[in-house]
């Protein structure tokens, strides 16, 4: 089985912020670069299946500067196969339609079976490069897939989606086809310093984006989605509980011990059952739970006695 992966370098910040308050863009210093964990995800999915099947090549394909070749080593000691890296800038990053357009018309004469992306990737949350992808390639495309079952080479494959509040949706899809891989799949291998040693010496495809846009008629340089500026979130104050400076010296202790929970007032009622749901019945009559026609129980059994 073929597949081909689509991974992405995101940026990762350590510190406060990654907001330049003054330009209002992001930091040059204070952060890490790594590949998003969901294509991380999606290529064990694709691993996974090409050990199954015993056959088949695991092709991995990132789109942005010359840094970015930093996953496709890292996807290579994973056990990846081949690698292209199509050579482009940062600030062509931003649309996620001209992304998905530049992916399709790269792989468009390829052969394969499965494209695989992650759900989304952690920087933007877009997460539609992938179904962009397949309209683009004119493939079916599943969503969020949790698990990933083919049962013999050439017939439809079974996924499992993940829905809302931990619910699985099961469907059949036929090849090849393009699947956008959730986090709860599996837990990516971690590689072996042999394999990460072997993955530095590989040779890694290169391509140009100008030149694939070109050839997919793309205006690169004028994208419709354009991030105009970046802020800060909103700093949240947190809520310091005092004690009341009315309590006593051991009451404000027994406050700051609970944590600042206070006590929740509130009346008890005992003794008489019919007294007791004569008051239960007031209590509630008067917070205008019951309408003001209905009459107190016991005034209900004198009306029928």
């Amino acid at each position: 089985m073929n597949s081909i992966v689509f991974i992405k370098q995101i940026v990762q910040f350590y510190l406060h912020s990654g907001i330049d308050p003054k330009t209002n863009g992001m930091v040059k210093e204070g952060f890490v670069r790594t590949i998003n964990p969901y294509d991380e995800v999606a290529l064990e999915c694709a691993i996974r299946l090409k050990e199954k099947t015993g056959k088949g090549q695991v092709t991995i394909v990132t789109l942005g500067p010359e840094v970015s070749d930093e996953v496709l080593r890292w996807g290579m000691s994973l056990g990846a196969d081949t690698a292209i890296h199509i050579l482009d800038d940062e600030d062509l990053l931003k649309d996620p339609l001209i992304v998905a357009a530049i992916l399709a018309e790269t792989v468009r004469e390829f052969a394969y079976d499965a494209l695989f992306f992650g759900k989304m990737a952690l920087d933007d949350e877009f997460g539609v490069v992938g179904t962009y992808v397949a309209d683009l390639l004119g493939l079916p495309v599943v969503t969020a897939v949790s698990e990933f079952k083919i049962s013999e080479p050439g017939k439809d494959v079974i996924v499992q989606r993940a829905l809302e509040r931990g619910n699985r949706e099961e469907v059949s899809c036929p090849l090849p086809a393009v699947f956008t891989v959730d986090m709860s799949l599996g837990r990516p291998r971690y590689p072996t310093f042999p394999e990460r040693k072997r993955a530095a010496r590989e040779d890694i495809g290169t391509l140009d984006a100008k030149v694939i846009s070109k050839r997919a008629c793309l205006d690169v340089r004028s994208p419709d989605l354009v991030i105009k500026s970046l802020a800060q979130p909103k700093l949240r104050p947190k809520k310091i509980l005092a004690p009341d400076s009315g309590l006593s010296a051991a009451g404000r202790i027994q406050f700051v011990m609970s944590g600042g929970m206070g006590k929740k007032g509130g009346d008890k009622v005992g003794g008489d059952p019919e007294k007791t749901a004569g008051a239960i019945f007031d209590f509630l009559k008067e917070k205008k739970f019951l309408p003001e026609s209905k009459d107190r129980p016991e005034e209900r059994k004198n009306a029928s006695e």
